[in-house]
């Protein structure tokens, strides 16, 4: 299928709002390690890059000098564009409002994400040290109702530059890494300026017949503030324990305008978790049978104390090199559903794919949103 049938969907929703960008609010930041999504998510016990500034500092402990040059890119597209495209393209060719009203009645409940980034756009990583700029946004666009259908949009537009440092200390004999992350955090949304919701929604019968309008009701906001990510790894039996605070202090604080006019004060604290996680390198060629294909491989698995369903809060992953030091795969459970990734490393050239499913509502499917995540930089 071509890339511009396949981002139909998103292209006629975007079109239906006049096609203006989107930056409204989020749960956490854009940013996020693809190598742990290809693992269900799990990684704070082993992640060593420029990723652990706000994963886990305490990985910076082992990480490898590296220069970051501004190169780096991603993207993250839901499943949802591909599996609906032709039913959307059935919309868009429909000769009356009333028809066309009709095809996306039957296309909703449906939910659309789109996550374009930067990832880490410019830093350095030393063993002990790091410090990097992200960027990273989401769009997400809901059609709900089947009956009489809405559109709903969400999204953010997060910009962050960060600094942390990890040392290592002797505790009854055993090495402790222990690091912290600082950073300052520029979000920019859209929001309602009479409820101040982070959700803008309008009947799509109006959009189509032109007499409605999301973004002319909307206003802007920028909203700034500091943030601190505290961390520790540690030796248990064969592998490592990760622990790891986040989000700690990270209230975001701005003014909502409408035009020149100030709306007052609007605020949002990035919510605080903790996350404890455990990783081991295993050796399977004395396996019988299939020892000496398996090899070498790892495994990381985190709980996230952040959801009631503790299914919600379970990360576990698999990676294995298959070609030394330069393909990757990776097999996982995200939330328990299943997900992989590849990586793929050419001396300065580096690229990640993800394939994962993240659960947006309250309980194991209610609202899984599935996701293929694109992502290559150059570092050296």
């Amino acid at each position: 299928m071509k890339l511009h049938h396949t981002l139909s969907i998103f292209g006629f929703l975007c079109v239906t709002a006049l096609s203006q960008p989107l930056f409204a609010v989020a749960d956490d930041f854009a940013f996020t390690s693809i190598r742990q999504l290809g693992m269900g998510g799990a990684g704070v016990a082993m992640v060593n890059d420029v990723n652990a500034l706000y994963t886990n500092p305490a990985g910076l402990a082992k990480s490898k000098t590296h220069v970051y040059v501004p190169l780096s890119f991603n993207i993250g597209l839901s499943q949802s564009i591909f599996d609906k495209n032709g039913a959307f393209q059935d919309a868009i060719n429909a000769s009356t409002t009333e028809a066309r009203l009709n095809k996306l009645g039957q296309l909703a409940p449906m939910d659309i994400s789109i996550n374009p980034g930067m990832g880490s756009f410019v830093g350095v990583t030393a063993p002990g040290f790091a410090a990097a700029g992200f960027a990273g946004s989401n769009i997400r666009i809901k059609l709900i109702n089947p009956t009489t259908p809405s559109l709903e949009f969400s999204g953010f537009a997060d910009v962050s530059p960060m600094i942390g440092m990890a040392q290592t200390f002797s505790l009854f004999d055993t090495p402790v890494n222990v690091g912290v992350s600082g950073r300052y955090i520029y979000r920019a949304r859209i929001i309602d300026p009479a409820t101040k919701s982070p959700t803008l929604s309008k009947g799509v019968s109006n959009l189509l017949s032109g007499s409605g309008n999301v973004l002319n009701s909307a206003s802007s906001v920028g909203i700034t503030g500091f943030g601190a990510d505290v961390g520790m790894t540690m030796p248990l039996g064969p592998g490592q324990l990760g622990v790891v605070l986040n989000n700690v202090g990270s209230t975001l604080t701005g003014t909502v305008t409408s035009g020149n006019v100030s709306l007052g004060e609007y605020s949002e604290t990035l919510p605080m978790t903790a996350t404890v996680g455990y990783a081991q390198s295993y050796d399977a060629s004395n396996w019988p049978w299939v020892g000496s294909l398996v090899g070498r491989f790892a495994v990381a698995a985190d709980y996230k104390m952040a959801k009631n369903d503790m299914f919600q809060n379970l990360y576990m992953g698999v990676e294995k090199s298959l070609v030394e030091d330069v393909l990757t795969a990776r097999i996982g459970l995200n939330q328990g559903y299943p997900c992989f990734g590849v990586g793929l490393d050419l001396w300065m050239f580096h690229m990640q794919y993800a394939f994962t499913t993240q659960e947006k509502g309250d309980f194991l499917g209610a609202d899984p949103v599935s996701y293929h995540l694109l992502e290559m930089n150059m570092y050296f």
